[in-house]
């Protein structure tokens, strides 16, 4: 991890995979920089990512502020537990529109507390939006795009043929079961988008 140099013999190229500052106040995090990939998944180590999200995608600047982790909410317990962020990033890969922006957040309950056994569920919305294309020009750069995006809003943008400048919208469900016995662990999880 860190930056690392690439380059096709006439250009090189660099990448930072990972330099970003992160604050925890209470149970609110806030992080700013250029971080690895977040899969959905416990342990995405043992897996080939989530069906949004891949730890092989190359990293994003961004910012996100929320609870990334599980936080009890008070008087249940520990038994019932929520999470949830929304975050704002730069795709860097500018092959055809340049300066094309992702708006991504999530929220999720889960409920088990001390008991061996947990179930969550999870709800992510990533859109794609913003840019500049070398055919259509200016695809929505504005505080209104930026609502159609947070928003799931179909957006006004440019349409032609197959292209809509404001409404590449994923959402993606999880459910997930979790068994911690014995010093043994065990998930199963079912996405679909």
């Amino acid at each position: 991890d860190g930056i690392f140099f690439y380059g096709d013999g006439k250009h090189g190229a660099f990448q930072i995979n990972q330099l970003y500052a992160h604050a925890r106040l209470y149970v609110i995090d806030i992080a700013a920089g250029v971080r690895p990939t977040r899969t959905c998944l416990p342990n995405a180590e043992l897996s080939m990512g989530g069906l949004l999200f891949s730890p092989n995608s190359p990293a994003m600047p961004g910012i996100s502020i929320g609870m990334e982790e599980y936080v009890p909410i008070p008087g249940c317990y520990g038994y019932l537990e929520l999470k949830g962020h929304i975050g704002h990033y730069w795709l860097t890969d500018d092959a055809y529109i340049e300066g094309a922006l992702l708006h991504y957040k999530h929220a999720g309950a889960r409920a088990g507390g001390k008991l061996p056994v947990h179930i969550s569920y999870e709800i992510h919305h990533a859109s794609q939006w913003g840019g500049i294309s070398p055919e259509y020009g200016d695809l929505g750069n504005d505080l209104r795009s930026y609502w159609n995006a947070f928003s799931a809003g179909a957006g006004g943008g440019i349409r032609s043929g197959e292209l809509l400048a404001q409404g590449n919208h994923i959402v993606m469900q999880q459910w997930m079961i979790n068994l911690d016995w014995k010093g043994w662990h065990a998930a199963a999880y079912w996405q679909t988008i």
